[in-house]
């Protein structure tokens, strides 16, 4: 799963320190995916899930610094 959304993040060219910081939450992300997929049909849709909330945070992250609220 780390792999599929590490590979993501670089195909939507993010850099490699970018994406390494990104994935520093990706254990709490898989975690809760875990969690609330019970039926997820395959690994791409739980990396699918990961990457959105990893992106999300980022977002996050970058709109505080820029003072987008």
């Amino acid at each position: 799963i780390w792999d599929l959304v590490h590979e993501q993040l670089l195909n939507d060219n993010f850099t490699e320190s970018t994406a390494s910081y990104i994935l520093l939450n990706f254990e709490d992300r898989y975690q809760y995916a875990l969690s609330n997929m019970k039926y997820a049909s395959s690994s791409e849709r739980i990396a699918e899930y990961v990457f959105n909330g990893l992106l999300a945070e980022w977002n996050n992250i970058v709109r505080k610094r820029e003072g987008i609220n």
